[in-house]
């Protein structure tokens, strides 16, 4: 039974359950359902929230098993409050303490509560929680590109600007730019949170190699590897000022794997919600976007589908989807 198919059947079971037990009473309990999103380790939990017309957040309860993610009770009618919430927490493995205390230490889903309909769709974290557009990612290399001084390059690097493929950037490119400026190409909220942290990722798929491209809070700017990286080709920072990596120097190795990479073969991309502390050299459990590199395009800086100025190109084939979704059920 795949994901999505399991996803049917609980949503499905959820409104049965909602039609089953609505009554002229306050609709004042609430279950959640969830595609793809995992149970926790230990010393993490999620939390349900709702805000009420005061602005204010309850909680509703706490679960490390999505399973458990059912029946929260709350004291009046849900579908005249305003929005659910679910975040990530750093908290005891069995989920109780004080419910009420203090704000989510990181949102994951919310969505908007209609008095006129009892299912409401969670969308992932995004600005103001609404549905977050498409990210995006190209294929470029700016830290060996010809424009730079070879005296800033690394000792063995070549200057070289036909190896697009061997480089992975989280940005975008407006279209009105005719100077081929890039722009942040995330669409994340930044992480509020001290615990908790993205990353990028760049995955082997044969071999399972997991090779980070850098952690960061705010995806507007360059991340925690940018002027530190082993793998990129200055010996300063010579990257755009967003998330992202080159593997393009030869005197190092990812993992067992010997630079430079070809990400345009048999690889995929993702980025991960990470605790802060966790030094784990492959993602933590919580991957919400992903995708295969390559797909239908190259997906280069210079696939572009119309000129002259301005450009347009092609990011529509370059998307970073979405994995996990959920709905909340007011019965």
């Amino acid at each position: 039974m795949t994901n999505t198919t399991l996803f049917a059947l609980l949503i499905a079971g959820l409104i049965g359950l909602a039609v089953g037990l609505a009554g002229p009473a306050d609709d004042n309990q609430v279950s959640f359902a969830f595609k793809n999103l995992p149970d926790l380790p230990e010393g993490f939990v999620y939390q349900a929230w709702v805000l009420d017309q005061e602005d204010e957040l309850i909680s509703l309860g706490r679960f490390r098993q999505i399973g458990n993610a059912k029946n929260f009770d709350f004291f009046g009618n849900l579908q005249r409050q305003k929005k659910f919430l679910v975040s990530l927490e750093t908290g005891d493995p069995d989920g109780v303490g004080d419910l009420n205390g203090g704000d989510p230490d990181l949102v994951l889903f919310g969505g908007n509560i209609s008095p006129l309909n009892n299912i409401v769709h969670l969308a992932l974290i995004a600005p103001d929680l609404e549905t977050p557009s498409g990210s995006v990612y190209i294929l470029s290399t700016p830290t060996d590109n010809s424009t730079h001084s070879p005296s800033k390059l690394k000792p063995g690097v070549p200057m070289n600007d036909t190896n697009e493929q061997q480089g992975i950037w989280f940005v975008s490119f407006d279209p009105k730019n005719t100077g081929d400026v890039p722009v942040n190409g995330l669409s994340l909220p930044d992480i509020p949170s001290n615990n908790f942290v993205y990353e990028g990722w760049a995955i082997h798929t044969a071999t399972g190699t997991y090779v980070t491209t850098g952690r960061f809070d705010q995806p507007g700017i360059p991340d925690r590897n940018s002027g530190q990286s082993p793998y990129d080709g200055g010996k300063v920072y010579l990257g755009p000022a967003f998330p992202g990596e080159d593997f393009v120097n030869a005197g190092v190795a990812a993992d067992s794997l010997e630079l430079p990479l070809n990400l345009n073969q048999g690889w995929r991309t993702s980025i991960s919600i990470e605790p802060n502390s966790d030094t784990a050299e492959m993602p933590f459990v919580l991957v919400p976007w992903s995708t295969r590199i390559g797909t239908q395009t190259s997906c280069f800086k210079d696939t572009v589908l119309s000129q002259p100025s301005p450009k347009t190109y092609q990011q529509q084939k370059c998307l970073i989807e979405p994995q996990y979704d959920g709905v909340a059920v007011i019965h």
